[in-house]
Order: structure tokens, then C-alpha cells, then sequence
């Protein structure tokens, strides 16, 4: 894939655009080094003057390469080839073609030279740009929705592209996949609050080969949070009234003592709150839609699969509150008033009650039409 500031997370390299050419598809593989020329493809024809020689541009079925084809009559002796003024070729005896090897969108002017005994003289010109390649390898995070209508598309070296819910659509005249994966999200991905919806996946060619996996999938919702619990428990209650009592003398001596007030109970400690309640989950995603359509099928495989997102599990109450302490009993200060009793302890709060759950995503509409093959639209 290209690197494009905005869009790339990981390693990849998107190389450009094209326009149209016409040309049986093999199953792609990336060489190391240059392939055996190719016959040449048809192409939109460039300016062209040709007196004996012919220029045809070639597409061999690797990333931003193309080929010039020229080839001349075999009473020419000797020809001569320059790009852009700059010689780029010379022939030998008896050699009756050669192939100019280029990127994709790079300018050509050329011309050919016959020597032979009269002399030098132009025998062809042919002058134009090759189309661009679109290529994607590695991984491609998406950060923006990516809309592309271009002549070759390129999904080379088992490509990864995570579309994060964007939308996701390419026009192309020929597509090439080695393994390559289009995908929403990661499996069992959890967001944050409700899920993202999958969003859409066009792809549409004239022709197609290779492998190619879709796989469309909401994104999971987030779990709910649990109700935060008390830290503290209730008011305990307050302390029981003191005793009180008085006392008979005599020549400064007590003789006699006796309660006039009984020590009070312990006040009972307060009952605690109900717990607090869990947050609601959040909504699983929807799949997605995907719209694949493809006019001619050359060893082309496609797996496409579907999954809606699953809401997340709800957060559950927390524990009621626990009741405050029963109050201690009230001092009898005397013996003669005896003991009283503490307080009851508060009574601990009802739990809180659980999030609720929403439904999970719907698998939305997919669209498949290969060759003559159409199925699941509707």
C-alpha cells in the first residue's frame, strides 16, 4: 500500500493509478527478478509515427512494471532506439524485436533509427506515459474512507487491510491477489461503548485472479461497569443515656445509695443505602455490507464471511451498604442501677441492580457476482 501520512499505520506502499488495457490474467507472484517479456496487451494508443517499425506496450503481470514492444522488418540491419533523446538500444544482426522496460506513469519518447548504407533515417516515434499501478502490501490501518478507480490493482505478499469501519471501494479493469485479507476489525475487538458498524467493501473488476479474503464484522460493544461499592458503612448509633443515682450520709459517711435513673439502650446504628447500579453495555456492531463484482474470472477465489458484533456483558450492582453499629448501652454509673444493652446494628442496603443489555449487530447485505456466478444479493 501507498504511504500516505494520514492512512498508514504499518509497513506498506500504494503506488498509483492507470487506465485501461485489455490481457489474459495469470495468478500474480512477485519475482525477484524481471519476468520474460510478455506480448503486449491492447492499451489506448499513444502519439505514433511508424514507418516499418511498431510500438505496442506489454503488461507483465507484475507491480508498476510495463513493457514497450517494438519490433521492425527483417531487412532492417542495424536499428537504433532512443528514449528522450538518451540511446537506450542498439541492435544486432538478425534481431527483429526488443522490450523497453518501464515503471507504471513514467513519460516515453521514443525513436528509432534505421542505419544502412544510404545513411540514418526515422523509421518510428511513438511517445506517451505508462498507467499507474495501485499496490498494497504489508498492513494498512485505515484512518479515513479510501475510494479508488484505477486500471491494475495489486494486493501483493498476503496484503492486510484493517478498514476500522471506513468505507472501502475499488474500480479496477484487473485485479491480482496473493492471500491477501480485507478485513473490519480483529476478532472478539471490544469497543469502548457501543460498536462500530463494519461499513462498506466495494470492489468491482473486469477481471480478477488469485485469492482474496473478506471478512466483515461489527465490532463488539463494551462491558457495562460495575457499581462502585461503599467504602464506609452507615451512621452506627449513638451511645445509651448514663445511669444516675443519689446517695443518704450521715456525719459525712454514705449510708445508703439508691438508682433514680436507669442507664438507657444503645441507639440502633443506621441502615445502609442501597448498592449502586451497573452501567448498561454497549450495543454490538453491525457487519457491514460487502458488493463484490467481478465480469471475467481467471482462477479467481473468493472467501467472504459475516459477523455481527456481540453487546457487551452489563455491569452488575454493587453491594447494598452495610448497616451502621448499634449505639453502646448508656453508663449505669452506679451499681445500684445495673447495665442496659446496646444498639442494634442498621440493616445492610439492597444490592444494586444490574446494566441491561442490548441486542447485538445484524448481519447486513452481501452481494457476490463472479463471472456468470451471482448469489446473496438481494
Amino acid at each position: 500500500m501507498k504511504k500516505v501520512k494520514s492512512i498508514l499505520i504499518a509497513s506498506l506502499v500504494v503506488v498509483g493509478i492507470g487506465c485501461n488495457t485489455k490481457k489474459e490474467l495469470v495468478p500474480v507472484s512477485i519475482p525477484e527478478s524481471v519476468p520474460s517479456p510478455s506480448k503486449p496487451s491492447s492499451v489506448p494508443t499513444p502519439k505514433t509515427s511508424s514507418a516499418g517499425v511498431k510500438f505496442q506496450i506489454s503488461e507483465p503481470n507484475v507491480p508498476n512494471q510495463y513493457q514497450i514492444w517494438i519490433t521492425w522488418p527483417k531487412d532492417f540491419k542495424t536499428i537504433v532506439i532512443e528514449d528522450s533523446g538518451v540511446s537506450i538500444f542498439q541492435s544486432t544482426p538478425g534481431q527483429r524485436e526488443f522490450f523497453y522496460t518501464l515503471r507504471d506513469n513514467s513519460p516515453y519518447s521514443l525513436r528509432a533509427f534505421l542505419i544502412s548504407d544510404d545513411g540514418i533515417r526515422v523509421v518510428g516515434e511513438y511517445k506517451g506515459r505508462t498507467p499507474k499501478d495501485l499496490v498494497f502490501s504489508g498492513s494498512l490501518v485505515m484512518e479515513k474512507e479510501l475510494n479508488f478507480d484505477v486500471h491494475r490493482v495489486f494486493f501483493a505478499g498476503a496484503a492486510k487491510i484493517q478498514t476500522n469501519g471506513f468505507n472501502f471501494k475499488i474500480k479496477a479493469d484487473k485485479i491480482f491477489s496473493e492471500n491477501a485479507e480485507i478485513f473490519t476489525f480483529p476478532r472478539n475487538q471490544k469497543a469502548t461503548l457501543a460498536g462500530r458498524h463494519g461499513g462498506n467493501v466495494n470492489l468491482v473488476g473486469s477481471e480478477a485472479t488469485g485469492n482474496l479474503r473478506i471478512s466483515m464484522r461489527g465490532e463488539s460493544g463494551g462491558d457495562g461497569i460495575d457499581g462502585m461499592n461503599y467504602s464506609t458503612r452507615a451512621a452506627d448509633g449513638a451511645s445509651g443515656s448514663a445511669g444516675a443515682h443519689d446517695c443518704a450520709r450521715a456525719l459525712g459517711a454514705i449510708v445508703r445509695c439508691w438508682c433514680t435513673s436507669s442507664p438507657g439502650p444503645g441507639m440502633p446504628g443506621a441502615d445502609g443505602l442501597d448498592g449502586r447500579p451497573g452501567s448498561d453495555s454497549g450495543k454490538g456492531g453491525n457487519s457491514g455490507s460487502v458488493v463484490v463484482k467481478i465480469t471475467t474470472d481467471h482462477n479467481f477465489h473468493l472467501n467472504v464471511e459475516q459477523e455481527a458484533g456481540i453487546s457487551g456483558n452489563p455491569g452488575h450492582g454493587s453491594e447494598g451498604q452495610e448497616g451502621g453499629h448499634g449505639g453502646a448501652p448508656g453508663n449505669p454509673t452506679s451499681n445500684e442501677c445495673g447495665g442496659s444493652y446496646p444498639g442494634q446494628n442498621g440493616k445492610r442496603g439492597k444490592s444494586g441492580t444490574d446494566g441491561m443489555r442490548p441486542s447485538d449487530g445484524e448481519i447486513e447485505k452481501k452481494c457476490i457476482s463472479i463471472g456468470q456466478v451471482v448469489r446473496d444479493c438481494e
